[in-house]
């Protein structure tokens, strides 16, 4: 999938399709009548979807270098700080 999002384009309407199904899940997911109507099993599966989908743009950005992990770079840092 990583592979398939690769072109600008493609990528920014995953993000935007990404961001428009995140504000819509987390609507339905404050509202009564959805949880009355939903089975849970339904629920549970938009919920694990949206953990995927936001696991797979987080490695897509890093991929092609739209986003910097810090991570690797927390000790050095907190080093120089220190000193």
């Amino acid at each position: 999938m990583q592979q398939w999002l690769r072109p600008d384009d493609v990528r920014q309407d995953f993000y935007d399709a990404l961001n428009e199904f995140s504000k819509t899940l987390q609507l339905a997911i404050s509202s009564a009548k959805f949880h009355e109507n939903t089975p849970m099993v339904t629920v549970q599966r938009y919920v694990d979807d949206m953990k995927y989908f936001r696991n797979l743009r987080a490695a897509v950005k890093q991929r092609y270098n739209e986003a910097v992990d810090y991570k690797e770079y927390e000790d050095q840092i907190r080093n120089m700080v220190d000193k």
